[in-house]
């Protein structure tokens, strides 16, 4: 099952976790947030591990966030329980390693907090950033509140409200990317900077991280929390129906007004 949907390598003190769902632009299920849930929590455990590196398969798409299939599943858990989704970002942001997204294809709908929930990203100059939920009847809520972190409120209101698709070079002035380099280079790009983080001391990056959480999450949890309520709340209004639907059939939506 983890072969299927998150490979995992191990090179010496780097662990590599790629999300494989390539037929679907490696978009989320609830099994994979979980195997991916999995492996980060044994990564901070493992004391011979001092990077990890998240990626998806191919090069067409590093994550395009919840596939449908997961948004049905949501409407079928009970309403006490927590968001899947939030938790998988939780666990990205309280890893213990240097965490690097290293960014071979398009970043769509949730893969925009998987990316920002990473503490450097690196992604190819030809890949495209977008949060297109509103499109197809629902909004960005779950990312929401990285993105408002990360960009500001205007920069975030624009990518959420209109689905805007952002090139690699603005993400970057954005804030969204550390850095956009040429395709070929991506690879080394991402080595020399796992190398760099190899030369720092593991309990001053740890103890550095938890620091930077607790100056810059300042009430991300709580808002994270809110912001899985209003998408839970979103799940039943007849347009998410409608969009899916569009999605689905390759036609535009018919919104009723």
């Amino acid at each position: 099952m983890a072969e299927s949907t998150v490979q995992v390598q191990r090179n010496d003190r780097v662990l590599t976790l790629t999300l494989c769902r390539e037929q679907v632009r490696n978009a989320l299920d609830l099994e994979t947030i979980e195997l991916l849930r999995q492996q980060l929590a044994a990564a901070g455990r493992d004391d011979e591990v001092r990077a990890v590196v998240l990626t998806g398969a191919g090069d067409k798409a590093f994550c395009a966030g919840a596939d449908l299939s997961l948004i049905a599943r949501f409407k079928q858990l009970p309403p006490d329980t927590k968001n899947p989704f939030a938790e998988l970002v939780t666990a990205l942001l309280d890893c213990p390693k240097p965490l690097i997204g290293r960014v071979g294809g398009s970043v769509l709908g949730g893969g925009v907090a998987l990316l920002l929930a990473c503490d450097l990203t690196i992604a190819a100059d030809d890949v495209v950033i977008s949060s297109p939920e509103v499109q197809v009847g629902l909004f960005p809520f779950m990312v929401l509140p990285l993105l408002l972190h990360h960009v500001g409120p205007k920069a975030a209101a624009e990518m959420a409200l209109t689905g805007r698709k952002i090139s690699a070079g603005e993400a970057v002035t954005l804030g969204l990317l550390n850095r956009a380099v040429p395709r070929a280079q991506l690879d080394e790009t991402v080595a020399a900077t796992v190398k760099e983080l190899l030369r720092g001391g593991p309990h001053a990056q740890a103890r550095g991280k938890q620091a930077l959480g607790a100056l810059v999450r300042r009430g991300l949890a709580e808002q994270t929390e809110q912001m899985a309520e209003h998408f839970r709340r979103c799940l039943d209004d007849p347009e998410v129906e409608e969009g899916a639907a569009a999605f689905l059939q390759k036609r535009p939506p018919a919104w009723t007004r």
